[in-house]
């Protein structure tokens, strides 16, 4: 009888077995040894957590569990490393990206290929301007022309008496 062993039954640590076979043939006895190593599979799934990133936030780092490989992207990301999948989020266009972390083969184990979301969005941009440059002090209070995104708080340096909402 040939021994079958179950691979996806053995522990992620590498294992050695060795197997004896015992065989009677024409009265005598025939033991053969075979050692077999079996190698974890590696893995190079990842994340990264502080998805989604503003475009001005510091460049991330992907969460690994397992080992690094090469991570690429579609057009839109900038890598500040494709070794390490650090994403530098100032150059990367705003937008919602897969972006793929591979393992290359080493045998006997196939390539391995690990996929993640990340999403960046734009930095909210805001002006503002004010009629005029001066205005006396028992006049109307002066609300600013706002454009661009909503929002925001208003605050100004000492003396000035401001409504930080409007």
């Amino acid at each position: 009888a040939n021994p079958t062993v179950t691979l996806s039954n053995l522990t992620s640590a590498a294992t050695t077995a060795i197997y004896t076979l015992t065989t009677t043939s024409g009265g005598i006895c025939i033991t053969d040894a075979v050692t077999v190593t079996i190698n974890p599979a590696p893995t190079g799934t990842f994340s990264y957590t502080g998805t989604p990133y503003c475009s001005n936030a510091s460049n991330p780092l992907p969460t690994l569990v397992g080992s690094g490989g090469t991570f690429s992207a579609g057009l839109g990301i900038t890598f500040v490393s494709t070794g390490t999948g650090q994403i530098n989020l100032a150059a990367s266009t705003p937008g919602s990206y897969t972006i793929t972390n591979t393992l290359p083969a080493s045998a006997p184990c196939a390539a391995i290929v690990s996929t993640a979301p990340i999403t960046i969005t734009s930095f909210p941009s805001t002006t503002f301007t004010y009629a005029s440059a001066s205005y006396c002090k028992s006049g109307t209070d002066p609300t600013p022309t706002v454009s661009g995104a909503a929002g925001g708080t208003f605050s100004s340096s000492g003396g000035l008496v401001i409504n930080s909402g409007t």
